[in-house]
Order: C-alpha cells, then sequence, then structure tokens
C-alpha cells in the first residue's frame, strides 16, 4: 500500500506541484536532526525542488500511518495521503521546528484525514467505520478474549466518540492535541473519551453476557 501511494503521490504532486518525488536516488547522506530539518526546510521554502522531493520522502510514512489509522486502507486513505502531502508543502511557512519534522507532518495529516472522514460522513450519514482499524485500547490478549472485534465495538459509538478514540489510542495524540485538532474544548474531548470508553465497555459486558460469538465461531 505505501508502495502504491508512493507512485501515485508522485503522480499528483508532479502535477500540482511539479515536484517528482522518485529518482532521487539514495537519501541517507542527508543532514538530520532539528538543525538539519530546518536547513532542509528552508531550502524548500527557498524553491530548492530537489529538497521539496527529499522531505516528502522522509514524511511520506508518517503521513501515510496517521492517515490509514483514521481511515483504514483504501482509496480515501491514498487521497488524503496526497493532500496531506500537498498540505505539507504549502505549509512549510508555518514550520517553526518547535517540534520535529515528522510530528508536525503527522498533525498535517491527521487533519486531512479528519477531513476525510468528515466528507465521507456526510454522504453517508456517520463515518463508515468498517475500514477503521482497531486502535490499541487493549492488549492483544484482551482483545482475542472480548466477544466482537475493536472495530464492531466502535461502529456502535457516535462519530464524535469514535474519532476521539481512535485519535488518543490509534494515534497516540494527547487531549490537548485532540482539543486543537477538533477545534473543541479539552473537557469535550475527556467526555468523548469517558463517554466511548464507557459505552465500549458496556457493549462488551452486554455480549459476554448473551454469549455472543465473533462471525465465524464455532456457537
Amino acid at each position: 500500500m505505501l508502495a502504491l501511494s508512493v507512485e501515485v503521490l508522485d503522480r499528483r504532486c508532479t502535477d500540482v506541484c511539479g515536484i517528482p518525488i522518485d529518482g532521487l536516488g539514495d537519501t541517507r547522506t542527508a543532514s538530520s536532526g532539528r538543525a538539519g530539518e530546518l536547513a532542509l526546510v528552508q531550502r524548500c521554502r527557498d524553491g530548492d525542488v530537489d529538497a521539496k522531493r527529499l522531505l516528502l520522502q522522509r514524511v511520506l510514512p508518517v503521513l501515510h500511518q496517521a492517515v490509514t489509522t483514521l481511515l483504514g486502507p483504501g482509496a480515501d486513505a491514498d487521497d488524503a495521503v496526497q493532500q496531506a502531502a500537498i498540505d505539507v508543502l504549502r505549509g512549510l511557512g508555518s514550520f517553526r521546528g518547535e517540534s520535529n519534522l515528522a510530528a508536525w507532518a503527522r498533525t498535517v495529516a491527521v487533519r486531512a484525514g479528519l477531513k476525510s472522514v468528515r466528507h465521507r460522513s456526510r454522504h453517508l450519514s456517520a463515518v463508515d467505520p468498517e475500514t477503521l482499524p482497531a486502535p490499541p485500547i487493549a492488549d492483544a490478549a484482551f482483545t482475542e478474549s472480548i466477544p466482537q472485534s475493536i472495530e464492531s465495538y466502535l461502529r456502535q459509538l457516535p462519530p464524535v466518540q469514535r474519532e476521539a478514540l481512535v485519535l488518543r489510542h490509534g494515534l497516540g495524540c494527547t487531549v490537548p492535541e485532540i482539543s486543537e485538532l477538533l477545534g473543541v474544548p479539552v473537557n469535550t474531548v475527556k467526555s468523548r473519551l469517558l463517554h466511548g470508553r464507557r459505552e465500549v465497555r458496556r457493549c462488551i459486558r452486554r455480549d459476554e453476557a448473551i454469549g455472543a460469538k465473533r462471525p465465524g465461531e464455532a456457537l
């Protein structure tokens, strides 16, 4: 999936920004660390096409991971990754080096992913959670022991609670980060997380009480 995204992203960035990201060769010799990142960003601001290509190669895995955590794999995720990459290039003027480049790019990607989620919800009346991966809200042993998959329980949550849970437990965003990303007060985020977790636990207890089985399991 990542290789496909690189190819598609290459075409999209060439069309929109005039920057093919393939064909740069070995990028391991490029400077790293905070000073190196700031220097690379400055070269991008100065219009250095090779620098922009290198920056995209560095952040693409971060963009892909953040977006697919929100959307799951598929065409919507590919489109959101492409848009996030374009947003990264266009938003470099706002990068001040207060966080590392990967963290800043992840925020850009999450915003692109959330925009896609909300666009989808307007057409489907609710976010289709079938494609949402399970956020690590519990260890593997626990998720294997519960009656249904985490995804199935997420499907039963209101979209705003599901969104908060995926950001917190799937992407590891802090509550203040989620507040900024969603444009809601910190206490609202806390409330959505609290009620979302409570509802997941309630649904698990309900299924345990009635002996519900996962699809495909023998009764």
